[in-house]
C-alpha cells in the first residue's frame, strides 16, 4: 500500500488499541450482556430511516461515505473512532488501485493456507 497502511496494520495499530481503550473506559457499542438494574429491554420501535444518511446519484463513492461516517462520529462525540478516518481513506484508495496490490504479490500462497478435505 502506498502509505504503509494495510488491513493488518489498520487492525493492529488502530482498531485493537481503540478496543482496549474503550474496554478500559467501559464503553460498549453493543452491550455484551444483561445490564444490571434494567427491568426490561423494551424500546419503542425505531424509525426505519432514523440516522440514515443520503447521497445523490454519483456521489456514493468511498470518500463521500467516509466523510458522512466522520460527520456521524463527530455528531455523536466519537473522537476515537473519527481518528481512524485517515487510515480508512488510505485503505479505500489502495483498494481502488489493483495494479499496485497485484505487483506486490508473488503468486505463491502463504504457508498458512491449508486445503480443506
Amino acid at each position: 500500500m502506498t502509505d504503509g497502511t494495510t488491513p493488518e496494520s489498520l487492525f493492529a495499530d488502530v482498531v485493537l488499541p481503540l478496543h482496549r481503550a474503550n474496554k478500559r473506559r467501559n464503553v460498549h457499542y453493543f452491550v455484551p450482556g444483561p445490564e444490571a438494574g434494567q427491568p426490561t429491554y423494551w424500546e419503542a420501535p425505531a424509525s426505519r430511516t432514523g440516522g440514515v444518511g443520503r447521497l445523490g446519484i454519483g456521489e456514493g463513492d468511498g470518500s463521500a461515505l467516509l466523510n458522512q461516517l466522520g460527520d456521524y462520529w463527530a455528531e455523536h462525540d466519537e473522537a476515537p473512532l473519527a481518528q481512524m478516518l485517515p487510515d480508512l481513506e488510505a485503505l479505500w484508495r489502495d483498494l481502488l488501485e489493483p495494479d499496485s496490490v497485484a505487483s506486490d504479490q508473488s503468486g505463491r500462497l502463504s504457508l498458512s493456507v491449508y486445503p480443506l478435505f
